[in-house]
């Protein structure tokens, strides 16, 4: 859902959705894929240093 978001350049609700699903994190797939759409929002924005945290973490996740 909140890649529909940013594809729609809904911001608010992406942010909204993102900052929901981090604080509710339960799920092991949740906690992979979070930091790759969290660097999706802001690349789409063209807030590249701010994507970097989320591509890093995204980076770790996949190396384990």
């Amino acid at each position: 859902m909140a890649r529909t978001y940013i594809e729609r350049d809904k911001w608010a609700s992406a942010n909204y959705l993102l900052s929901r699903l981090k604080s509710e994190n339960k799920n092991d797939k949740l906690k992979r894929e979070l930091p790759k759409v969290t660097a999706y929002y802001y690349i789409k924005q063209k807030k590249y240093a701010d994507a970097i945290p989320s591509l890093k973490e995204a980076l770790q996740n996949t190396k384990k």
